[in-house]
């Protein structure tokens, strides 16, 4: 680096291959480095690989993760946090278990989703026995070419509605699906009260409620997610069984 007085007293910015500048009342220059050193180990790109499968998987999700922001943290931040562990990276591609995929953050367990298709339709269904609950939030997602994620639609089963939150979702038989699931438990008058007054709730507004922290934590008791795949009628077959997600 060169220290030049005189004419050039107090130029700062970039001339030609020369950037200027001035510390300290002395000029300065130095040379151009148009190129960063910045070191790719196989280490870094599996990380940067998985880290970025997690930002397009949170983005397609984002209507439906119910984990409560931290301060600054968004939600999405906390869910890439909470799935990293999923991540593998091989073959030169970050891969994700599916079915394993955690809207919430909680250590309340659930039974496993049971998944059966018709012509037409999905139909999605969990035992409430334990833990009890009030309501089970499903989330279908499309997996189209190329294993590209696309969000379908949402819905909440309450407990009045069905003893074992049974849900008939409409589904193409061509789409192959990926269904999740979790449970909430509501712990106090003020959280009835405001899924009472929801019209047609959803697993946006289900997690809306958690993210904005519209509800405190004693209020509302989410379980953790069950997932399952679901291969599209033309590719499973009329005799496969009824799929069941990983606990």
């Amino acid at each position: 680096m060169a220290k030049i007085y005189g004419l050039f007293g107090s130029m700062t910015g970039k001339l030609a291959d020369v950037v200027m500048s001035v510390r300290n009342g002395e000029q300065l220059a130095r040379k151009y480095q148009p190129v960063v050193f910045n070191p790719s180990t196989s280490a870094q790109v599996a990380q940067r690989a998985k880290l970025k499968l997690l930002s397009q998987l949170s983005a397609v999700l984002a209507p439906a993760i119910a984990i409560r922001r931290q301060g600054p943290v968004s939600a999405r931040n906390l869910f890439t946090k909470k799935n990293f562990g999923l991540t593998s990276y091989a073959s030169d591609t970050a891969q994700i278990t599916l079915a394993a995929v955690q809207l919430t953050d909680s250590v309340v367990g659930l039974s496993s989703l049971g998944v059966t298709r018709a012509a037409g339709s999905i139909t999605a269904s969990l035992n409430y026995a334990e833990p009890e609950l009030d309501r089970m939030v499903y989330v279908v997602l499309v997996k189209e070419d190329g294993d590209k994620l696309r969000y379908l639609s949402s819905t909440v089963v309450s407990k009045e509605e069905s003893s074992s939150f049974v849900a008939d979702i409409n589904v193409s038989d061509s789409y192959n699906v990926v269904l999740y699931g979790y449970g909430v438990r509501l712990n106090t008058e003020t959280a009835k009260a405001v899924f009472s007054n929801l019209t047609a709730p959803t697993a946006e507004t289900v997690a809306k409620l958690i993210v904005s922290r519209t509800l405190t934590e004693s209020d509302v008791t989410l379980t953790e997610t069950r997932g399952a795949e679901v291969a599209s009628v033309n590719s499973r077959g009329d005799d496969e069984p009824e799929k069941k997600s990983k606990k």
